[in-house]
């Protein structure tokens, strides 16, 4: 799996906390995706190498990934859609197609219900409003019960196998490699602070379905088949929100849909946002 991003650009939120992102293609940006609780925004390859992208910004949550870790563990989702809002203001984007995962997805929504001029289409992949309790706390519980450092890349590889059977084992591995930082020879740890996990707040529907249903641009729901964040209660809740939206299963994928399927998944978001319309590169 080859990693598509250009470079990395970093930004100093007010309150001091040092952002990152990495870039595809050339500005201003007409894609951006948010990553979920203890990725980065290195899981994106994936999708990305399947094409259907003209340029994209890619941020790294607070606390993950290239970002710095917060002293003061402010890993709320209030924080990180101020941080995304933030960061949108000051790098050259246009008429976004803003892309979620999982905890990504509701940090999607809260931007686009307070930057609607700026977000052309919204899609939210495997996440959303009225996600199942059980299957956020199971994602929650993993992330703290999982070891931080490693003795090699291929040691957390065989990790993510376990974890993830449907996705491709080379993508795994090449994913191993960019999840992880070398602090010795004999060493490598994961790019998240292990706070992130203890001090995220619990999904908060009475906040965030308002927001969802005030939401005037297109809206794709991309759920993997094998989730179980979505069960049809959650799917009669979601689907009444969406004031121009539809919802898509994505075959042969768990809640790691771009890990899983990435071809499907990217298939479906070249159909519902062409690359002509939203994720031409260059002038348009």
């Amino acid at each position: 799996m080859d990693t598509p991003a250009n470079q990395s650009i970093q930004i100093e939120a007010p309150d001091g906390t040092l952002l990152s992102a990495s870039t595809y293609g050339a500005a201003p940006y007409g894609c951006v995706l948010v990553h979920g609780l203890g990725d980065g925004a290195y899981i994106w390859s994936s999708l990305l190498a399947r094409g259907h992208f003209g340029s994209a910004l890619l941020p790294n949550l607070r606390g993950h990934g290239d970002s710095a870790w917060d002293p003061l563990r402010r890993y709320t989702r209030t924080q990180y859609a101020a941080d995304l809002c933030f960061m949108l203001e000051r790098v050259p984007v246009r008429n976004i197609v803003l892309i979620g995962h999982s905890l990504g997805a509701d940090i999607a929504i809260r931007v686009t219900a307070q930057m609607p001029h700026l977000v052309r289409a919204l899609i939210l992949v495997d996440g959303g409003a009225y996600m199942q309790a059980s299957a956020s706390e199971y994602i929650v519980s993993q992330f703290l019960a999982q070891p931080r450092s490693y003795r090699a890349r291929d040691d957390y590889a065989s990790l993510l196998e376990c974890r993830l059977p449907l996705a491709e084992r080379d993508a795994l591995r090449a994913l191993a490699g960019l999840a992880l930082r070398r602090v010795s020879e004999n060493e490598w740890v994961l790019k998240v602070d292990p706070a992130v996990g203890s001090h995220l707040d619990a999904p908060d529907d009475a906040t965030l379905a308002p927001m969802l249903a005030s939401v005037r641009c297109p809206i794709l729901v991309a759920r993997g088949a094998f989730s179980a964040m979505f069960n049809r209660t959650s799917i009669e809740k979601i689907v009444p929100l969406l004031h121009d939206g539809q919802l898509k299963t994505i075959a042969r994928s768990g809640h790691s849909v771009m890990l899983d399927n990435p071809a499907a998944l990217a298939a479906e978001m070249s159909s519902f946002a062409p690359v002509p319309a939203t994720f031409h590169r260059g002038n348009d």
